[in-house]
Order: structure tokens, then sequence, then C-alpha cells
């Protein structure tokens, strides 16, 4: 049997209310880090992670959104409508049109 001091047992049944919460699925990395600040999360192994998308999207968005000054409009302007989005995706990930679907959840 497995014994656990003070600390430990806290950080155990924190983790086990946590995951009650969540329902059928873990808790997220941001929920974990926040109600425990001294856990140090290396790897989300519950989702699909790719680092290289991650750097290549920080790397887009610094060298084309922020340097250029474009962030401030992307985040205060209403977006474009769900056609012009669907052109632009299609034209770069050679996707005909008609087959994206473009929701936007509230």
């Amino acid at each position: 049997m497995l014994i656990l001091d003070s600390e430990e047992k806290s950080i155990a049944d924190t983790i086990k209310r946590l995951k009650e919460e969540a329902g059928s699925h873990s808790p997220s990395v941001f929920t974990l880090t926040n109600e425990l600040p001294a856990l140090k999360i290396k790897v989300d192994a519950c989702f699909l992670s790719n680092p290289y998308a991650t750097d290549f999207f920080i790397k887009y968005l610094e060298d084309d959104v922020i340097k250029n000054n474009k962030l401030r409009d992307i985040l205060e302007f209403y977006p474009s409508q769900n056609k012009v989005i669907a052109g632009t995706l299609s034209k770069n990930l050679n996707i005909p049109t008609e087959n994206i679907l473009w929701v936007m959840v509230p």
C-alpha cells in the first residue's frame, strides 16, 4: 500500500476533485496548473500535441501579425464571413470551398 504524506494527499485529493468536476474527460492542463501551481507539467498526455506546429504558429504570429502591427486589427474588427474564410482556406489547403464548413460558437 502506498502511503502519501499530507502534501501528496492534498494534491491527490485536488486531482480527484478536478477529475470528478471535469466529467467524462480529464481536467485540462490550464485547470490543473491554476488549481495546483506547484505542479510542473511537462507533457499533456491527454491531448495530441505538436510542438512544431506551436513553434510555427508563434513564428507566423510574430512575423506576420505582431511585427506588421496587425494584431489590433485582428482582435478588434469583426471577422470575415464564412464564405470569405472558406475561400482563403480553400486556396491554402487545396480543398474545394464547398467542402469547408466554418462554425463560430459564441
